[in-house]
């Protein structure tokens, strides 16, 4: 017997539109050729990153294999999410900058999906763990996400 996958599921989901913020040399790379595969179905909709190099780097991407083809870069955040709708984020920036970007989406009704570390504080934490912030890549670091946890269950 076959199940089917259930409609609010994301991998269901074949308009699932994402939000790439943080789009270093790894992150075109790498993360971008794997998203496809594992969801080929999805659509990285925009980019957004703050280094005004990026474009250009986008660009080369796309001339050298078409996966970033079509993909619109912008450098502010409120002007990606202006150019939405998004269902999910990937937080690929630099660490400092993830909690205010995951809390300015998860204020947006966006899931987020972040790569490591889950948060920089203990305070920080508990922010994220409210809101149902995911980790997309992590080593041990979930020592915080645990604390965080407990903390929220006393």
């Amino acid at each position: 017997m076959t199940h089917s996958a259930p409609s609010e599921s994301p991998t269901a989901d074949r308009n699932l539109r994402f939000l790439l913020v943080g789009a270093g040399q790894r992150t075109v790379e790498v993360l971008l050729p794997a998203l496809h595969r594992a969801m080929p179905t999805a659509q990285v909709a925009a980019i957004c990153d703050p280094d005004p190099t990026v474009a250009a780097r986008i660009t080369a991407q796309e001339e050298a294999d078409r996966s970033t083809e079509g993909i619109p870069v912008f450098v502010e955040l409120e002007r990606a999410l202006a150019a939405g709708p998004y269902q999910v984020a990937i937080l690929a920036c630099p660490h400092d900058l993830h909690q205010e970007a995951a809390l300015r989406l998860t204020d947006a009704h966006i899931a987020v999906w972040k790569e490591k570390p889950y948060a920089l504080t203990v305070q920080h934490a508990v922010q994220l763990a409210t809101r149902n912030v995911r980790v997309l890549a992590h080593r041990p670091h979930g020592q915080l996400l645990q604390i965080a946890t407990d903390r929220m269950a006393a």
